[in-house]
């Protein structure tokens, strides 16, 4: 009977303990569930630190989580972010997939090469039309897809142009590749060439002795026919007090009265003809026909033609700013290597077709996939991105004052 009495008060006591815990996890629970939703203590619901990537959110939970107990929907990221497509397949992955937040800042952007992997480890399953190769790793990434040849229409000996002791316009110069090749202000990508900054100095413009210092613009033809027909009109018109020089006017015999009409167009043809003298030097022998690959124009006379058109043609240049656009590749972070460590066919290439650029293989002697010894490790984010970043539209942009006040 004492057993049973016993029995009886401890189930008793449990009951009332399980009640009270019962009780106790309700009240607890709604408290957390209602005092966020009031709009205090959301942060009670982190599921970890922010990442310093969106530390100015930290306070501000709605600006990603639009609604309570529904994950995050790309909407909330493309209301920041704008980025480029990274394939027009319909792939079904969420921002959030790769994009692990609250993990302080491990996670938001993904090292690891499986999710590259995930699909191009079997391309011609997933893309069997795309002229891509499998890949799983570095140690078996396939050949740079590179140009078979340069079609720049450029003309560039890279041979003569790094001899030593070059005649330039103050004397002997030996260039350097960083001559030529400047880094960007962003230290990654190399700036463009261009003449006025890089070429001008060596290669001068010049088109007539009798005016010595005078160099053509580097711009288009027609351009360039009409900056020298306006040289020469200055140059037989005027001399330098304003005054007409006579000797741009044919000769008449005693008492004779040109018409004034005749008298200009006289004037207009002498000045054009010289004009045109000009240009077929500066485009068929030395200037523009050193670098560019130039063809006449063949429905104009090119030594009278007065209009005011040029009778050449240059081919427009198309020197690639991204040899290999799928691609990243930060030429600061390699600064202290030389230029020709990587591009060593640079100083013996003669043709400009010539592509300098190297073969993955030369990659692979620093950096190799993980775990590798005495090499940088490399995934695939190393040189590649899922997607680029794009300019953001101004209606898009926040007012960063207002984020923190509503952090507040």
């Amino acid at each position: 009977m004492a057993n049973n009495k016993h029995q009886e008060q401890n189930r008793r006591h449990f009951s009332w303990l399980r009640a009270a815990c019962w009780i106790a996890l309700l009240v607890v629970g709604g408290a957390c569930l209602a005092l966020p939703l009031s709009g205090r203590f959301e942060q009670s619901w982190s599921s970890g630190p922010i990442s310093k990537h969106h530390g100015m959110l930290a306070g501000d939970c709605q600006s990603c989580h639009s609604a309570p107990f529904v994950r995050v929907k790309d909407e909330s990221c493309l209301a920041c972010h704008s980025l480029s497509k990274h394939s027009d397949a319909a792939l079904k992955i969420r921002c959030a997939d790769c994009h692990l937040e609250h993990n302080g800042d491990h996670g938001l952007i993904q090292s690891d090469a499986r999710p590259c992997t995930a699909c191009h480890a079997s391309q011609e399953v997933i893309s069997p039309e795309a002229d891509l190769k499998s890949v799983t790793n570095l140690a078996t990434h396939p050949e740079f897809n590179l140009p078979l040849a340069d079609k720049s229409h450029i003309k560039l000996n890279h041979s003569k142009h790094l001899k030593a002791g070059l005649q330039g316009s103050d004397g002997p110069v030996t260039l350097g590749c960083g001559d030529c090749h400047g880094l960007s202000a962003d230290f990654k990508s190399m700036e463009p060439v261009n003449f006025d900054k890089h070429c001008r100095s060596c290669h001068s413009l010049e088109f007539d002795e009798r005016l010595p210092g005078n160099q053509a613009p580097h711009a288009s033809p027609d351009l360039v026919f009409n900056y020298l027909y306006a040289e020469y009109a200055k140059f037989f018109l005027a001399d330098d007090n304003g005054r007409q020089k006579e000797r741009a006017f044919p000769r008449f015999r005693p008492g004779e009265v040109p018409e004034p009409e005749a008298r200009t167009e006289y004037v207009r043809k002498y000045v054009a003809a010289e004009a045109r003298v000009a240009e077929k030097l500066l485009f068929s022998r030395t200037g523009c026909f050193l670098c560019h690959d130039v063809s006449n124009k063949p429905t104009r006379d090119s030594e009278v033609s007065t209009g005011e058109l040029s009778n050449f043609k240059v081919e427009k240049t198309s020197i690639p700013n991204l040899w290999l656009p799928a691609s990243i590749f930060n030429h600061g972070a390699h600064e202290e290597i030389s230029c020709e460590s990587c591009h060593a066919k640079a100083r013996d290439s003669e043709t400009t077709t010539d592509v300098l650029l190297p073969q993955v293989g030369l990659c692979r002697d620093c950096h190799a996939d993980q775990g590798a010894a005495h090499k940088l490790a490399s995934p695939c984010v190393t040189c590649h991105s899922f997607h680029d970043s794009l300019p953001l539209e101004q209606r898009m942009k926040r007012e960063i004052a207002q984020i923190l006040e509503r952090g507040k």
